[in-house]
């Protein structure tokens, strides 16, 4: 596992080259592994009397191109008692994407070509069923056949007004809190007895942390934007070959704090190397 994983500082100038914990204030990942064991300077007697708040952001890595952790976990461990506080940042979201296709009502048969991302050199088919739900449980089964989509909802609605089927496609628990490429759908494949039905995909929501890079800091005090804090662990469920994630982290020095000689914590990240 050592071997797969890797903890890297992030930079805030977007050139990838950050080494020195004192800059790991978001931005992208950094090529640098962290080195040594302290992301956070000391604290002075002035900041622990009133009271400060710092933050850091590193990234995880899984550095293989074909090893996958499985039912994976990120969490602190070994937080020293009575010295500053240490929380985790994320952003959490998970992937929404529509699909419609328009002039329902004039497909008589055929099948959508859908393609997860552009890697896969084959598309999946998604059989037209003239019941909207039907069609949304075509659409759900093809997409369950690919490894870490197993479980993806589609769901289908049909507006008669417009004449147009949306397809709502969450990407949930396996695949959920992990950026997605927008899927890529083509309706030449249909029959119809009007003009070609056209397809739109849009996404709704963009899937987070996994694979996204995050926002940067100007300065160690300030609160990076959208990320949620309070976290102590976070499941990563299974962490895939080339996966990063920012990992933000928040140190609370309470005012009137004492001095506490190696005040510190440990970030730990298990899983497996079978299912």
């Amino acid at each position: 596992m050592a071997d797969t994983l890797a903890f890297l500082y992030s930079d805030p100038t977007g050139a990838g080259t950050n080494n020195d914990p004192a800059k790991s204030l978001g931005g992208v990942p950094s090529a640098f592994q962290i080195s040594g064991s302290t992301i956070f300077a000391n604290v002075s007697d002035a900041q622990a009397s009133s009271g400060v708040i710092h933050y850091r952001c590193i990234y995880l890595s899984n550095e293989t191109s074909s090893t996958n952790v499985y039912n994976s976990e990120l969490y602190i461990s070994d937080e020293i008692a009575g010295g500053a506080d240490i929380s985790l940042g994320f952003k959490v979201a998970d992937e929404r994407q529509f699909v419609t296709v328009s002039d329902f009502s004039t497909i008589t048969g055929g099948y959508l070509d859908v393609t997860y991302n552009r890697d896969v050199s084959y598309p999946l088919t998604v059989n037209w069923n003239a019941t909207p739900a039907t069609f949304g449980n075509n659409f759900q089964t093809q997409l369950n056949t690919i490894d870490g989509l197993e479980d993806v909802a589609v769901s289908a609605s049909y507006d008669v007004g417009l004449d147009v089927i949306t397809f709502q496609i969450d990407f949930v628990l396996g695949a959920g809190s992990r950026f997605h490429e927008i899927l890529v759908v083509d309706s030449t494949n249909l029959t119809y007895t009007g003009g070609l039905p056209n397809t739109t995909v849009e996404r709704n929501v963009s899937g987070s942390p996994i694979n996204t890079e995050t926002v940067d800091v100007s300065v160690e005090t300030t609160a990076p934007s959208g990320v949620v804090f309070g976290y102590t662990t976070l499941n990563l469920n299974t962490f895939r070959p080339l996966d990063i994630i920012p990992i933000w982290i928040r140190r609370v020095v309470a005012s009137g704090t004492s001095g506490l000689k190696n005040d510190g914590f440990t970030l730990r990240v298990k899983g497996f190397s079978t299912p």
